[in-house]
């Protein structure tokens, strides 16, 4: 899917989107989503933005902030999937990972995978590890849309910002899963 990106920074005054109650606003309306740190924090004020979007996809990424080296990325297709979530979930998410490998030089492979309901919705809960780094991921079916939000997991965070894998599998990661249970589609 083709996309415009454009790189923000100091989110506050530059974005394309909106900012409320540390709430970002897609600019097309597509969706919402809670920012993953409060936007009077310094850390806050030290990341990255980039959104975009057009006819098929929007999307927005939060990256890199001071003590948290992670990146947090939201997208949210405008069509519905084309075939069933488990087939076309994995399909979507192991296209992603090939692109990942091919960037980064690291060979990504599946950890844990299971079928899960986020919010009420059915989802698929993935994580891949390479020799220093994962990539989680939810993929959600939301019907007429569906999203994926993904963080990519530096080694260099905090602790606070680098769970265990124990608590990758057990999906007790309290900070990831605010963030994604955040989200809201318009």
């Amino acid at each position: 899917m083709g996309c415009s990106v454009s790189k923000k920074e100091n989110l506050p005054k530059k974005i394309d989107g909106t900012i409320s109650n540390n709430i970002y606003f897609s600019p097309q309306h597509t969706f919402r989503i809670s920012l993953p740190h409060p936007e009077t924090s310094p850390i806050f004020k030290s990341m990255a933005v980039y959104e975009g979007g057009d006819q098929k996809l929007s999307y927005v990424s939060f990256a890199p902030f001071l003590m948290d080296q992670n990146r947090y990325h939201v997208f949210v297709a405008k069509t519905k999937l084309s075939g069933p979530l488990e087939e076309q979930g994995e399909a979507i998410i192991k296209t992603y990972i090939e692109r990942q490998n091919k960037l980064s030089q690291e060979a990504f492979k599946v950890f844990y995978s299971e079928k899960v309901s986020l919010n009420g919705i059915k989802s698929i809960y993935s994580i891949y590890k390479s020799e220093s780094r994962y990539q989680v991921f939810y993929l959600t079916d939301h019907g007429e849309r569906f999203s994926n939000i993904i963080v990519e997991l530096n080694p260099e965070s905090i602790l606070k910002f680098k769970p265990t894998e124990q608590v990758l599998v057990k999906r007790k990661w309290v900070f990831y899963n605010d963030f994604v249970n955040s989200l809201e589609i318009q």
